[in-house]
């Protein structure tokens, strides 16, 4: 057998002492297998035994002791279960050395022959290194070594004969394999008898360590044994000192360390192996993260391991704006960018507007809605009440186009003032009309009335055709009002349907700030109704009722705004720990520490610890269930060991609910089973 240990260089505590005058072979043997030791001196050695905790103890002492109380040192250190190799020739003057080893001096020897092995199949003399007898050096020392005999549970291994001898030994093991004693001085035998070009010594040496570190069953000299005949087999690979059940585990490298049965590859514990061994888990960091995890939205984070985050919750093809994208409800597939408004108080095309392009939507700004009676919403000269101009168009919505201008025949008799109507108020004024004598009026609108009759004014009448002012031109009856003071149509009022008067009776005029003039409802003081009108005359259209954004939220009343002056409460805004109602559900706080969800009248912010549990909470009663019922970070205290976790019954100590009324216990029971029967 040979062991591959060049560089193992293991993590035990062994302690080795070599007299310092001659060269001992224990720190070789020590390095062969390679391991680590620490080396102590003759002054330090007892100190270092007794205060440390050392596994093994090596002595190759041919000569010299350690100074102090060392033997008592050693017995002490075995005793409480470590290991210790010992070379020593003078066994005969250590009474306590004796009691330790289980050997007690037979004979000195001066010349000793070669060490016979009395039981040639133990591992000493075959694992890791073959040995065969030992070689007698050539020169002599004055004292070289004694021969030998085990007592009481001690195993003569070998000795100085050809044949096996009960009193005759050189090699003891004892107190289960943990001791090994070497009567003889390794100075003795430097050969190489099996020519492999190591000395024999350092061989046997490397065999003794090897053997009472675990030997046979523990071939990497980790702590664990192998599956040879007669070991626990609970090292899945016992040449190598990584891997057993007590190391750690190395991810991904296809290496089962701990002997578990499998390599690491599922290390956050999810269910998923990692990626990297061709697993699905994206993250095999963090257990939150798998296929089998549901995806958070804008969180930066591919929590579902399809490739990416989630960013267009909706699915309507445009990422959320909080995210950068250019959706302002990512919750709604219908509001996007090519979102298609309609009249229901919500931004469907994200562009800041409500209703946009519907009949509920003041499309001109001209204070009209469709809905208040706009025929032509795209251009703000055109609205109920507006000004008539020369254009063909019907500038005021009320069916006709141009009436009250020059182009329109307003009498309907044919000529309109472009015609050459000089008042087409008046259906027998007209071109071509018979002049009827001495009425004071210009019948053929010829300049001229009663065909010579005074007209100082030139405008068409005379004072006897009713002209109530013959120096004004502007002034006849039939002429159109102007806010310039005067009766410009000689009806005996000034001004009236101009901009100067109040002809609603509102108390305001056009030109006091009546956008509306012919509607007593609607004027600077007017009250905004949902109407499609701009009641108030302020330029917006229905604000301050529910067809209106007020807050520039992309939400109305209408639309589900519950809060239409606060521009961060709206359907689907984000809940925040205020006592509000943000996304207008009837909830407050609800998804965060300050909600209870559990309705045990307790949130995380008052200490509830499990708010999905209303059995668990600061004003809880502690039963004997597993479970922290008092928020207090113990469980069941007050339970004895025998409850089994049951109910409340059977608790001695105080805190956990012992024996109460029967009625009560009933009670609590059913609770408890309707809690585990819902998961908890």
């Amino acid at each position: 057998m040979i062991l591959l240990v060049a560089s193992r260089a293991l993590a035990l505590d062994i302690l080795l002492y070599e007299e310092s005058s001659s060269r001992g072979y224990a720190g070789d043997a020590l390095d062969l297998l390679g391991l680590t030791y620490t080396t102590a001196s003759s002054s330090s050695f007892t100190t270092d035994v007794t205060g440390g905790s050392y596994e093994l103890i090596v002595v190759d002492m041919p000569s010299t002791e350690p100074s102090g109380s060392w033997q008592n040192a050693v017995s002490t250190h075995v005793s409480g279960g470590g290991k210790a190799i010992m070379s020593h020739g003078q066994l005969s003057t250590e009474p306590t050395l004796q009691s330790v080893f289980k050997a007690v001096s037979s004979s000195a020897l001066t010349t000793p022959g070669s060490i016979y092995r009395w039981d040639s199949a133990h591992d000493i003399f075959n694992s890791p290194y073959a040995i065969g007898n030992l070689t007698t050096r050539t020169d002599t020392w004055t004292y070289d070594g004694d021969e030998v005999r085990a007592t009481g549970s001690g195993d003569l291994l070998g000795g100085y004969a050809s044949s096996t001898s009960t009193t005759r030994g050189a090699i003891v093991e004892a107190n289960s394999g943990r001791t090994i004693y070497n009567a003889f001085v390794y100075d003795s035998y430097t050969g190489d008898d099996d020519g492999d070009g190591r000395r024999d010594v350092v061989e046997l040496l490397a065999n003794e360590i090897y053997y009472v570190l675990g030997g046979g069953c523990d071939g990497d000299l980790d702590g664990y044994e192998g599956s040879s005949s007669g070991c626990s087999a609970d090292d899945c690979d016992d040449s190598d000192e990584a891997i057993n059940p007590g190391a750690t585990e190395v991810a991904y490298d296809g290496i089962d360390q701990d002997c578990d049965g499998d390599d690491l590859t599922d290390v956050d514990g999810d269910g998923y192996d990692a990626e990297s061994v061709g697993g699905l888990d994206c993250d095999d960091g963090d257990a939150t993260i798998s296929p089998a995890d549901s995806e958070v939205p804008y969180d930066g984070v591919d929590d579902d391991c399809d490739g990416y985050d989630l960013r267009d919750y909706d699915g309507d093809g445009y990422d959320a704006d909080i995210v950068g994208g250019a959706d302002c409800d990512d919750t709604d597939a219908a509001v996007s960018p090519v979102g298609i408004e309609s009249a229901d108080g919500i931004d469907e095309d994200c562009d800041g507007g409500v209703d946009e392009g519907t009949d509920a939507h003041d499309g001109d700004a001209d204070g009209y809605t469709e809905d208040g009676g706009d025929c032509d919403d795209s251009r703000d000269t055109v609205y109920p009440g507006a000004e008539e101009s020369c254009d063909g168009r019907d500038q005021d919505c009320d069916g006709d186009t141009d009436e009250g201008t020059d182009c329109s025949d307003d009498d309907g008799d044919g000529f309109s003032e472009e015609d050459g109507d000089c008042n087409d108020n008046d259906p027998d004024m007209r071109p071509f009309q018979e002049e009827v004598p001495l009425n004071g009026v210009d019948d053929n609108c010829d300049g001229l009335v009663d065909d010579g009759s005074a007209d100082e004014d030139g405008d068409g009448y005379s004072p006897d055709g009713g002209d109530c002012d013959d120096t004004d031109a502007l002034s006849f009856p039939g002429a159109r009002e102007l806010a310039d003071d005067a009766d410009n149509d000689c009806d005996g009022d000034t001004d009236e349907g101009t901009s100067a008067t109040d002809d609603d009776g509102d108390g305001q005029s056009e030109a006091e700030g009546d956008c509306d003039d012919a509607d007593a409802t609607t004027g600077a003081s007017g009250v905004e109704g949902e109407d499609g009108r701009d009641n108030d005359c302020d330029g917006s259209v229905d604000e301050g009722t529910e067809s209106f954004d007020d807050d520039g939220d992309g939400y109305t009343e209408s639309g589900g705004d519950c809060d239409d002056t606060a521009a961060s409460v709206y359907p689907t805004a984000e809940e925040s720990m205020d006592g509000l109602d943000q996304d207008c559900d009837g909830l407050a706080d609800e998804g965060t520490d300050a909600y209870d969800n559990d309705g045990d009248s307790y949130s995380v912010e008052d200490g509830d610890c499990d708010d999905a549990d209303r059995w668990a909470s600061p004003a809880g009663i502690e039963v004997c269930d597993g479970v922290d019922n008092d928020c207090d970070n113990a469980a069941d205290e007050g339970c004895d060991e025998d409850d089994g976790g049951g109910g409340g019954g059977g608790g001695d100590g105080e805190g956990c609910a012992t024996a109460p009324a029967a009625g009560w216990v009933a009670v609590a029971l059913a609770g408890l089973w309707s809690r585990r029967s819902r998961g908890g």
